[in-house]
């Protein structure tokens, strides 16, 4: 959804609502794919993962390479989330980035690029600080 929203085939909505629109897309659909796993192949409760915990912990000093990579995308991500859906003059370069839509298009090029490689990833390492 986020792609077509970034896209611009929604086209009743203004180019910035779009990128807006797309931006907490993006951080709710990597959240939710993260979230599966960790509650698929750890036993974890949809309670033990709130957003602000789990990114976190992914960048916990104890975790290292793909993880913690991903608690810093998934934190950059909910901080435009935030951003996009909550703040209506969150500053000139937040406002740039949360409204441009060749910017949504990049961040959701990440986030695809992000959600296909996170199945392959070990979470065990992270699972204690849950």
């Amino acid at each position: 959804m986020a792609h077509e929203l970034a896209r611009g085939e929604l086209r009743a909505v203004s180019p910035a609502v779009r990128a807006r629109t797309a931006c907490g897309r993006m951080y709710y659909g990597l959240y939710l794919i993260v979230r599966r796993i960790l509650m698929e192949r750890h036993g974890l409760s949809s309670r033990q993962l709130r957003h602000g915990p789990l990114y976190n912990r992914l960048q916990h000093s104890s975790v290292h390479g793909a993880l913690r990579n991903l608690g810093r995308d998934m934190e950059r991500l909910y901080s435009l989330r935030q951003k996009a859906d909550y703040e209506l003059d969150p500053g000139s370069a937040w406002l740039e980035e949360i409204e441009t839509p060749a910017l949504a298009r990049v961040h959701a090029t990440r986030v695809a690029d992000l959600a296909r490689k996170v199945p392959a990833l070990d979470f065990t390492e992270v699972v204690s600080l849950l």
